[in-house]
């Protein structure tokens, strides 16, 4: 047994004891409080070691361990070589069981002089021992009987140096999901379902703020490295950290409405415990193999669905149960007193947010549901379910946003609402108008982009009433803020994003986007530490005589054999050029007279200018109904190399033996084109022609040639600049609320905390207690 497996079980035994005694000092042996943190302290020590011992073997290359050499290799940069520790499943597990002992002694040292310590500690440490069980299982110290003289390296899509803060970041918030799920627990046990809110806050915060900025990070690797374009998926794993999230985010508002008012104190404690529950749900998705066949960042299985299943189980008996046992004990009070008032959007908030948690929930569960015995096969949702059911959702959403932060706790009328609501009313107007003299004209993101602009400048306007009340009061708002500028980001972005697909022939220019592009050379960029090829591309703009040399990382990774492509970007004020090489035919492979052409993207060959027009498919209902064979017509303008033009229609049709068949069509100048492939997704066509001497072929028609996506990513900015601000006021936020929440845990220590009637299951109590005016002045 090596010094890492030993520390783990050092580990191990440790938390199992510090568990053990938080418990009984909550059930009154208050002797026993030394032992309980030092125990603690011993653990995070242990695992501490554990993850030092991890680190020392990536850096010093030690590949008879099996992690380090399935995850590293002698060629990584340093940096990349750390990331390494969280690069697959048992790294990333240690990182988690790292992060969850170092926050334990964080919450055990913010409550060491409260009541609420032994009753905090013992659910948390519970989970903190899970995870380092599950770590322990997927065994990140097992050694090699032959060790290799390199290793296979990291997945060369994760060698992005946004992987490497990325994880951390993102397990951050798994880690202090846990805190609010350990309070709620404590707050049921104690039966005090009001004091845990103040202590509960900052760890929302923190969870939500993390969580957050993982998810923007993921995003960005996704869109420096994919080469789509895109930002958001919708992949299952996407999903499964955004649930989490989105739960968090209801968890907040929630709060609000009981640290201010006195009510909604069973739901708050009922999205604590599932935040926690869906961050372990998340980690079995991911986690367990069960979305290997849909997503592309899920985990293969290496024997954990076991243990994952049981983790999940048995903390919703907890949770859950507990919950029910105290249910009836839990007062209730009316959650609102008005429709126009900050309670009532409040309570609305939370339930759209719920919504959405069910709909993203139940679409990226479709694995896990359609293995039930009514379904035949196991399925996912489509990509597009999403975006229709979370749209309206998101619009009622920054709605919602725009009218509550105006709305006093007391009394509010419609004239002072609709006064508040002039100047946003009136930006909104003209952005709307604006959008409209940019041709912006699809019903739906004029809707989405009024809302995003309308919910930013009502938060703008509350910040400027209440500036003088300092910076920390100013957080929920510039989350706001931040929310309506990604929307924007968002709709601009996936309404009126342009893409054009080229086939570029080497020095042979082509204009697009009033732009000129050139394809140079595969060339190795001097400066990329990890010594990739690329496709050179030289990019004029006429307008200003400036040109940008695109370098798009094309190679293959030699560990694998696998193709790796990435874009090269150009970042705009209002858009991003995006280029993305897709394939990279050599001059060896470049056979005379074969062209691929992309529709409205005139190409030239042996002297021939051809341009591949539309499909025309005739007979599309006789084919549909089986009545003829399945035939395309392609509509081609030819230009000889005389001048002369003509339109002509090849054909290509599928026989009884399902080859593909063109007849040859003769072109002016005694040649031939024969339709040869169509992929009438994507508007592509081959084609080959004939009858021409070859001897007398145009050198540059043997030329490499790469074909390459360019798009243009408008408001792009809006979405990075929207999501620094709402994180920013995310951050601002916790430091308010942590202010706040010090006070509360520094309540003195009491001998025996707890009376043993608590527990015991009690009496129930009148399920309504009403609030008055004059208690509900008094809270505010």
């Amino acid at each position: 047994m090596n010094f890492g497996n030993i520390a783990l079980a050092l580990a191990l035994a440790a938390g199992m004891i510090a568990l053990v005694t938080y418990y009984l000092w909550a059930r009154g042996r208050t002797q026993l409080r030394e032992s309980a943190r030092l125990y603690t302290g011993a653990m995070a020590l242990f695992v501490v070691l554990a993850s030092v011992f991890q680190m020392v073997n990536i850096l010093s290359r030690s590949f008879e361990y099996e992690y380090v050499a399935k995850f590293s290799d002698r060629s990584l940069p340093t940096l990349l070589l750390i990331a390494t520790f969280w690069g697959g499943q048992a790294g990333s597990f240690l990182l988690w069981s790292l992060w969850s002992v170092l926050f334990g002694v964080v919450l055990m040292l913010g409550l060491r002089r409260s009541s609420w310590e032994p009753f905090v500690l013992t659910p948390y440490l519970l989970i903190a021992l899970c995870i380092t069980g599950i770590m322990w299982a997927s065994g990140p110290f097992k050694m090699l009987d032959n060790p290799p003289a390199d290793g296979q390296g990291l997945n060369p899509l994760l060698q992005n140096y946004w992987m490497a803060i990325h994880p951390p970041i993102l397990f951050t918030g798994f880690t202090t999901m846990a805190g609010p799920f350990a309070f709620a627990i404590a707050a049921l046990w104690r039966r005090d379902y009001d004091s845990w809110v103040k202590l509960a806050r900052p760890w929302i915060l923190l969870a939500w703020a993390c969580l957050g900025t993982g998810l923007a990070l993921g995003g960005f690797w996704a869109y420096e490295s994919l080469g789509w374009g895109g930002f958001w998926g919708w992949d299952p794993v996407e999903n499964s950290s955004f649930v989490p999230w989105l739960i968090a985010s209801a968890l907040l508002h929630g709060l609000v409405l009981q640290g201010s008012r006195g009510s909604f104190k069973r739901g708050n404690l009922l999205l604590a415990i599932t935040g926690e529950l869906m961050v372990i749900y998340s980690t079995f998705l991911t986690r367990s193999g069960i979305l290997g066949k849909f997503s592309v960042h899920s985990f293969v299985e290496l024997g954990l669905m076991g243990y994952l299943v049981i983790f999940i189980v048995g903390f919703a008996l907890l949770g859950f149960g507990l919950l029910a046992w105290r249910w009836g004990a839990i007062g209730r009070r009316v959650l609102y007193s008005a429709v126009l008032s900050r309670e009532f959007g409040l309570v609305v908030s939370i339930a759209l947010f719920v919504v959405i948690t069910l709909i993203v929930s139940i679409g990226t569960s479709m694995p896990v549901i359609s293995l039930l015995p009514f379904f035949s096969s196991q399925a996912s949702v489509e990509l597009g379910f999403y975006g229709p059911m979370v749209a309206p959702f998101g619009l009622l959403l920054l709605l919602t946003m725009s009218i509550g932060p105006l709305l006093s706790w007391q009394r509010n009328t419609y004239g002072r609402l609709s006064s508040a609501l002039k100047w946003p009313a009136i930006l909104t107007a003209i952005a709307l108008f604006a959008s409209l003299l940019l041709n912006i004209v699809y019903p739906v993101a004029l809707l989405l982009l009024g809302g995003a602009v309308f919910a930013a400048s009502a938060n703008v306007v509350v910040i400027l009433r209440i500036w003088r009340a300092g910076p920390l009061k100013l957080g929920g708002y510039l989350s706001h803020i931040g929310a309506g500028l990604l929307f924007v980001g968002i709709v601009g972005n996936a309404y009126y994003k342009q893409t054009v697909g080229l086939q570029l022939t080497q020095d042979v220019p082509q204009t697009v986007f009033g732009r000129q592009f050139t394809f140079r050379n595969i060339v190795l960029p001097p400066n990329d530490e990890l010594k990739r090829t690329a496709v050179q591309v030289e990019v004029t703009n006429p307008q200003n005589g400036g040109t940008w040399i695109a370098e798009a990382p094309y190679y293959i990774y030699a560990k694998s054999g696998q193709l790796v492509i990435h874009p090269a970007i150009q970042s705009g004020l209002w858009g991003d050029l995006y280029i993305a090489p897709s394939q990279y035919i050599p001059p060896a492979q470049v056979a005379p007279g074969r062209v691929e052409l992309l529709k409205d993207q005139p190409q030239t060959a042996l002297g021939y200018k051809l341009t591949f027009k539309q499909f025309d498919m005739p007979n599309r209902d006789a084919m549909m109904r089986g009545e003829a064979p399945p035939t395309v017509n392609v509509v081609m303008a030819v230009t000889t190399p005389s001048g002369a033009t003509t339109t002509i229609t090849p054909t290509l049709r599928v026989a009884a033996n399902q080859a593909l068949q063109g007849d040859p069509v003769p072109v002016p100048g005694g040649a031939t084109l024969t339709l040869t492939n169509v992929d009438p997704t994507n508007q592509f066509v081959t084609v080959q022609l004939g009858g021409i001497d070859l001897s007398k072929v145009d050198p540059s028609d043997l030329k490499s040639r790469v074909f390459i996506d360019i798009s243009i990513e408008p408001a792009i900015k809006f979405a990075w600049g929207g999501i620094i601000i709402g994180v920013l006021g995310g951050l601002l936020a916790l430091l308010r609320r942590w202010r706040e929440a010090r006070p509360a845990a520094d309540a003195p220590l009491s001998p025996v905390p707890i009376p043993t009637e608590a527990y015991e299951r009690p009496a129930l109590q009148p399920a309504m207690t009403p609030i008055t005016r004059t208690e509900s002045e008094a809270r505010s």
